[in-house]
């Protein structure tokens, strides 16, 4: 059976097949090791180079990749010297690079970084304590405006296993002002957990999701090389840093290409810019919302911009509008990822050298060494190509599973991933999504996606976003509500979207009911958190 390569060089399947089944074969190798190791060797083969950066206002802070692995060292031997092995180290601040220092710190001593979100409330940070067992929580000082140390402190009183809390600033500062030389550090192996991050609760409780060295490791590299991330690259970081998609993607993808990341304190549509051009950055991860703010700064003509190569995006669907902007005001290749928390990282990726077709309409094929596949929801079976089903993966960067939740069936016994995200797969293995399956609106006995709706009113020029959802109708069991954000100033009202929908749509399809808003309530990866507008409702 013959095959063939793409623009990537990846060995692709031959075109003629019956059934939505895609495996990516490659004869790039998968990388061995841990996150430790791969630092380790950044640091061995460019000393020099400088890793990170502190994109913080007024700060000039940075350091070379030999300074950067010392101080993760010394860290480490401090953690080994106060914890087991295989301790869970919980961080609750906003981007530093203290929290990157963190994250190297736990890989190299063999223990496993649990991350939270700054925006927690007590209620919610105290849950994810209690949930994942932590023996000490490094926290920030502040979080737009709360004090987010007298909430550590509390939860200390409150929280039996949990032993301790100071400043993540202070301990960095500490452990390398008092070293431990005589402490030797583990040996930890490449299938050990390097992270336990929570979902972002799209539709309620977060999991904690099982991360390993190798998912994390492979999974960064695999992404950078088709993206075409070359060696020393400059990669901007605004996304934050307790999302895979920070930690992980642009992180070790930078530390995989021996590049330098700098990082921010939290997004600013004007500092990314503006960083963009002081750095000569060739590299950009930013969601769909990050992107939109960037093409609406009035600081993005007078920038120069113009040494970026690619900008990746990913965490919701981006609209073949923005595409088509993003891809004109940048002058730069465009990269589409798509996976979740518990696939490690992204499971597919459009190849920014493609045609324009697959950045707009798909969110590419397979990564390397990753299968995929569209089942009914229903019976499991494999769908033929072209139908629509549940999307499912499975590859080296998969999760170990959920934490205390053995019985969740979301990971299959064989391996295989179960999204929760429908989608269909073309002749090629190109994956298009149309929606979640549990957002799926069911009127009157016919099924309705919601993202069918969402990609006709964002094609209006004053609509900035759209989420539609369904409301309890007591006749027709749900109907189509939309909510809307509109461009300031704009004259745009329910009228002209229900017009604009029902010139593209089945008349049952067209929203009853419309809500205009300023902002959609979003999880930190950019995705609309649908359970509370229904809650709106």
């Amino acid at each position: 059976m013959s095959t063939r390569a793409n623009e990537s060089g990846e060995v692709t399947q031959p075109a003629s097949r019956e059934l939505s089944y895609w495996h990516a074969t490659d004869e790039t190798p998968l990388v061995h090791g841990t996150v430790g190791d791969l630092l380790r060797t950044a640091a061995t083969t460019a000393p020099d180079r400088i890793a990170i950066i502190d994109g913080a206002p007024g700060s000039e802070r940075s350091w070379t990749y030999r300074e950067f692995l010392d101080l993760a060292e010394q860290c480490a031997r401090d953690l080994v010297e106060a914890h087991d092995v295989g301790s869970r180290i919980g961080v609750w601040a906003a981007n530093s690079p203290e929290w990157l220092l963190l994250q190297q710190a736990c890989a190299l001593a063999g223990m496993q970084l649990v991350t939270f979100n700054p925006a927690y409330t007590y209620a919610e940070l105290a849950f994810v304590l209690r949930d994942s067992g932590c023996v000490v929580l490094y926290h920030g000082r502040e979080h737009r405006g709360v004090d987010l140390a007298a909430i550590a402190e509390q939860c200390v009183r409150d929280i039996d296993t949990l032993g301790a809390t100071t400043a993540l600033d202070s301990w960095a500062a500490q452990s390398t002002e008092h070293p431990h030389p005589s402490v030797v550090l583990p040996t930890p192996g490449e299938t050990d957990v390097a992270i336990l991050q929570y979902t972002s609760g799209t539709t309620g409780v977060p999991k904690g999701v099982l991360i390993s060295h190798h998912a994390m490791v492979n999974s960064a590299n695999l992404v950078a090389r088709r993206a075409g991330i070359e060696a020393g690259c400059v990669y901007v970081n605004p996304m934050p840093t307790f999302h895979i998609g920070s930690c992980g993607t642009v992180t070790l993808g930078a530390v995989s290409s021996v590049g330098t990341q700098v990082i921010l304190p939290g997004f600013d549509a004007g500092r990314v810019l503006e960083l963009v051009e002081k750095h000569r950055a060739t590299a950009l991860l930013a969601v769909p919302t990050m992107q939109i703010a960037m093409l609406e700064h009035p600081q993005l003509q007078s920038r120069d911009v113009s040494s970026l190569r690619v900008i990746l995006t990913g965490g919701s669907i981006a609209s073949a509008d923005l595409v088509r902007r993003v891809k004109q005001a940048f002058g730069c290749r465009f990269s589409i990822t798509f996976g979740q928390t518990e696939t490690g990282g992204p499971a597919t990726q459009t190849d920014p050298n493609g045609p324009v077709w697959e950045q707009v309409e798909t969110i590419g094929r397979a990564l390397p060494h990753t299968e995929v596949k569209i089942v009914d929801p229903l019976t499991g079976e494999t769908v033929p190509i072209g139908e629509r089903g549940e999307i499912c993966s499975r590859g080296p960067t998969t999760m170990v599973g959920y934490l205390g939740r053995p019985g969740d069936r979301s990971l299959h016994d064989d391996g295989w991933l179960h999204y929760g995200d429908l989608g269909s797969m073309d002749n090629d293995g190109y994956l298009r999504v149309v929606g979640r399956l549990k957002d799926m609106i069911i009127r009157g006995g016919e099924n309705i996606s919601p993202r069918e709706i969402e990609e006709i009113i964002c094609t209006h020029p004053d609509v900035v976003d759209a989420a539609v959802v369904g409301a309890p109708d007591p006749v027709w069991g749900e109907q189509v509500a939309a909510f809307v954000r509109v461009r300031e100033g704009s004259l745009v009202d329910e009228t002209l979207l229900a017009d604009l929908c029902s010139a593209h749509l089945a008349r049952h399809k067209v929203p009853k009911i419309w809500r205009l808003v300023d902002t959609l309530p979003l999880t930190a990866s950019g995705k609309v958190q649908k359970f509370k507008l229904r809650e709106a409702l």
